[in-house]
């Protein structure tokens, strides 16, 4: 608080005080980053901690010498200048009041030494007579007249201890093992002869046939000219802080301009780091030494005294250390190559007509445009049953009657439309409305049937019916999904469905794309569909994978976020190429689009914010614009805790001002149909030239807030205009790694269609009033359908009706006949995860046996559907990460069950290591008592 207070302070006794502590810090950070020097100096003030540094001071002593320094001048008013002058002319001072304070550097060596033109400082009680006579002239900030012959002096000063780094000071021009008792007094009263003292200091550099690294530790790089005019051609230097810069980018750019030297020694100063107990290996990533996703956080505090201002999202730009000591190289060096020149118009799409159907009674773009306006986060979630998965489902549901109907509508009827997955119905559905909304140009698509293709995301099956039929195979099969649109309508173009997950519309708008430009195509219907169906394992599925909301809803970039809430729905667009010669009226321009793959990533499904950066600029490549050219992003935005800061962190790497928006908080997360939900927004946003506020409950994700610091990223949530001629983009990323983007304009007013005008609506039921609180779990099964301890069988079913265990029926059983049974089970659990014939060693760490953070939260699954909900915590886990400390864990909670002994009494506890070996479930073999472990038999892995 004092240093915050009193930067930029220039009246003592603060000031010294200011500058010394805050070299000091300096010179204490740089040698934590193994930069050990070899000798020190320095300037005015800075000579205090230079001396701290080389070992003479304390930082109590350094502290005091400020201190008294600064109270003696503290009644002492003046003034200092800065100017340049000639050697020569240093001999005519005191000259109008004012005395020679400091010889800086030489600026320009003259014919002789008297013509050397120096850097000069002078100080006095007034310089207004000297700054009149000379133009040259610069009055200083200080307004006390430091280094003046006649300052007050104090009368006693620590000197210290003999110095342990080779010492130069600015007051001899010499080098010094040692301070005399009058150092600091003569210090005060002489001229600061810094520029002899420098050039003594590249001497002996110099000597020893190295380049020099000179490191500046104030809070402005004030000597970089002098540092730079003295020292060779090979000088690397760096500063630690300047005036207006932040200092964590600053600080990691300037540490990058020292080479591979800095990088060499910060590597040797990180030697034997350790982060849980383990000590981390550079090459290796994070998550392969088993780091899981839920540790970055606090991780990424344990190496920030090593990298300023890392946060945990960037752990996944970075996935191991030597990764992180590149970080700020990579930005010095990276450049991009600027897009191709191409004639747009020839290449790009017309948007000509669209057809949705949204969670929350949105069935039209003007509903959904409506939606966006009152910001209503509450209407697509108000038709989750009080019970079961918490999702936005479609308001009318698309159940498998309404798919009948959808069918028959489109001509596919009887036994055929009964095998059918209900998706193919719902594309059908949209297809016919679609066409509806593009009115003549749908005639138009229609007339050339072979140059019309179908792109189509999906990615789950919904069928539950079983029967045997002819139509089956078929029916239920997502890849006939687009060509069953295709063939209702005669199209003959490609027909593909797409499958990358979330990104599956957005990669099949791609895909039309690509395909139009290498002429096949005049049109595209491309877009995207999401059912649930009545099977609820996906849901389960996905809640074990830690990837969904406990509190049913997406709280994109809010501090509320803990996950995504599944959405069904979907859309469809008419797309025209605009190379197809035909003039029509449409919504907006699809310019450019691109696709990509993340690196190797551990678990896969982990973001990888470099390739959402990397196919984000390809995208504007693609549309011919760079990446500044950009003023608005429809994000993916999930609302995980990490996703969005990593999201937002590639963005604000692009050097773009845009505001950034989402719509998952609105309608929840379509999954395949995610893409087609972003590119109506982005068509609304066109026609409107405005992206409409919305209110981000619980306030801004702090990690959101890191990732935008230093960027001209606008602040999320805030109402923005749109003018005309801007570009918008739309982001959809797969949890599987496959990320796309596409880059959209406004239609120019001369041929755009009526835009879609925000509708009277009201959602068909009561809304649910947004709560904060809301923190209902997503229940895989009704807690009303569990049986109770009292009620279950002898032999209980875990997961995929594995049994692991046996539930006791004695419930006076032993409390360490527990202890074993429930270790069985957990090393069960474990072998049911990592697989193989091996033992199971339950006091070996989790990761060393193959449990990544995936593995975790299946573990934490098992434990929870065996010992029930909130048994254990993640946390908990990795806490202490092996058999015996969950089963502890366990056993501590009021949750943990009992369980029967199948087996011998038990032997006492040894030290010795817990093996856990594959073994016919029903027997326990108990070695006799001088056995040097306890096995405990598990069921065979094979049949796991």
């Amino acid at each position: 608080a004092f240093l915050q207070e009193n930067l930029g302070e220039h009246t003592a006794p603060n000031s010294p005080l200011v500058t010394v502590s805050l070299n000091i810090l300096h010179a204490d950070l740089w040698q934590h980053w193994g930069q050990q020097p070899s000798l020190v100096l320095g300037h005015s003030v800075g000579e205090i901690a230079a001396a701290y540094t080389a070992g003479i001071l304390t930082v109590g002593q350094a502290i005091s010498i400020a201190h008294g320094l600064g109270v003696a001048m503290q009644s002492c008013t003046g003034e200092m200048v800065h100017t340049e002058l000639r050697r020569g002319s240093l001999k005519e001072f005191p000259k109008l009041g004012l005395h020679v304070a400091a010889i800086n550097y030489v600026i320009a060596k003259g014919d002789s030494e008297e013509c050397d033109l120096l850097s000069v400082t002078l100080c006095g009680t007034s310089a207004k007579d000297y700054l009149s006579s000379d133009p040259a002239a610069m009055q200083l900030r200080p307004c006390h007249p430091w280094h003046h012959p006649e300052a007050p002096v104090p009368s006693k000063l620590p000197t210290g201890a003999a110095a342990r780094i080779p010492f130069i000071s600015a007051v001899s021009a010499s080098q010094l093992t040692e301070l005399t008792e009058d150092h600091w007094q003569r210090w005060q009263r002489s001229p600061v002869r810094f520029a002899e003292a420098l050039c003594l200091a590249r001497d002996l550099t110099e000597s020893k046939g190295s380049a020099a690294r000179v490191l500046e530790m104030g809070a402005h790089p004030v000597l970089a000219a002098a540092i730079k005019a003295t020292f060779s051609d090979g000088l690397r230097y760096a500063c630690s802080m300047r005036r207006g810069e932040r200092a964590a980018p600053f600080l990691r750019q300037q540490r990058a301009g020292l080479g591979v030297g800095f990088r060499r020694q910060l590597s040797q100063a990180l030697q034997g780091f350790s982060f849980g107990g383990r000590e981390l290996c550079h090459a290796t990533s994070f998550a392969v030494q088993g780091i899981a996703s839920q540790q970055l956080v606090m991780l990424a505090e344990a190496l920030r005294p090593f990298f300023p201002g890392l946060a945990a999202h960037d752990l996944y730009r970075f996935s191991n250390i030597d990764g992180l000591l590149d970080w700020g190289a990579d930005e010095m060096s990276e450049t991009f190559s600027p897009p191709k020149t191409v004639k747009v118009q020839e290449l790009h799409f017309e948007i000509l007509a669209c057809a949705l159907r949204f969670p929350g009674a949105v069935d039209t773009p003007g509903a959904f445009w409506s939606m966006l306006l009152k910001d209503d986060q509450d209407a697509a979630f108000a038709a989750a049953p009080k019970e079961g998965p918490k999702a936005a489902f479609l308001q009318h549901k698309f159940d498998h009657r309404t798919a009948l109907t959808a069918a028959g509508a489109a001509g596919v009827e009887g036994a055929e439309a009964a095998a059918m997955d209900p998706q193919h119905a719902f594309a059908l559905h949209l297809a016919a409305e679609m066409w509806h909304d593009a009115a003549e140009a749908a005639e138009a698509a229609k007339a050339e049937p072979e140059r019309v293709g179908v792109y189509i995301g999906a990615w789950q099956p919904v069928v539950s019916d079983t029967r045997a039929s002819a139509y089956a195979a078929i029916g239920s099969s997502l890849s006939a999904l687009a060509a069953r649109v295709a063939n209702a309508y005669n199209l003959q173009g490609p027909a593909v469905t797409v499958n990358t997950a979330c990104s599956s519309a957005l990669v099949a708008v791609h895909q039309a794309m690509q395909e139009a430009r290498t002429g096949q195509l005049s049109f595209a219907v491309a877009g995207g569909v999401n059912l649930f169906g009545e099977d609820m394992q996906l849901f389960k599925n996905l809640r074990r994978a830690g990837m969904l909301s406990a509190s049913g809803r997406c709280h994109t970039f809010s501090a509320l976020a803990d996950g995504y809430v599944r959405g069904e729905g979907g859309a469809l667009f008419l797309l025209r190429s605009a190379a197809s010669g035909h003039s029509m009226a449409s919504r907006a321009q699809l310019l450019g689009s691109a696709v990509n793959q993340n690196s190797t990533q551990k678990p896969m499904s982990s973001v990888d914010p470099l390739a959402q950066e990397r196919v984000i600029r390809m995208a504007c490549a693609s549309a011919s614009i760079t990446t500044d050219s950009l003023t608005a992003v429809e994000l993916h935005g999930t609302g995980t805790p990490l996703g969005d800061p990593v999201e937002v962190s590639a963005l604000a790497r692009l050097g773009c001002a845009v505001t950034m928006t989402a719509s998952k908080m609105h309608v929840g997360h379509l999954e395949s149909a995610a893409g087609a939900v972003g590119l109506v927004k982005a068509v609304l946003l066109c026609e409107n030239c405005c992206v409409p506020s919305f209110k981000i409950h619980g306030g801004l994700n702090p990690q959101v807030l890191a990732a935008m610091e230093g960027s001209c990223l606008k602040n999320p949530g805030d109402e923005a205009e749109l003018p005309a001629g801007d570009f918008l983009g739309v982001s959809s990323f797969g949890f599987a790694g496959s990320n796309a983007h596409v880059v959209l304009a406004p239609t120019p007013s001369t041929r755009a269609c009526p835009k879609y005008e925000a509708e009277a609506w009201e959602p068909a039921v009561p809304l649910r009033q947004y709560e904060q609180s809301v923190v209902e779990t997503l229940s895989t099964t009704s807690p009303r359908s569990l049986p109770s301890q009292d009620q279950a069988p002898f032999s209980s079913v875990v997961s995929n009706g594995n049994r692991l265990f046996s539930v006791a029926e004695n419930e006076e059983a032993d409390a360490e006949d527990v202890n074993v049974s429930s270790l069985s089970f957990v090393g069960s659990a474990v072998l049911s995860i990592v697989g193989g014939d091996a033992e199971v060693d339950v006091d070996a760490d989790l990761h060393d046996l193959g449990i990544d953070s995936l593995g975790l939260a299946e573990l934490l699954g098992l434990l929870e559907d065996r010992f029930g909900q909130s048994c254990i915590s993640i946390d908990k886990i990795i806490e202490e990460p092996t058999c015996r400390a969950i089963v502890k864990s366990l056993e501590e909670s009021s949750s943990a069950a009992k369980v029967e002994i199948l087996a011998a009494p038990l032997v006492p506890k040894r030290e010795e290591p817990v093996a856990i070996a594959p073994a016919t479930p029903s027997v326990a073999a108990l070695p006799p008592a001088s056995s040097p472990a306890i096995s405990v038999a598990t069921q065979d892995p094979k049949q796991l």
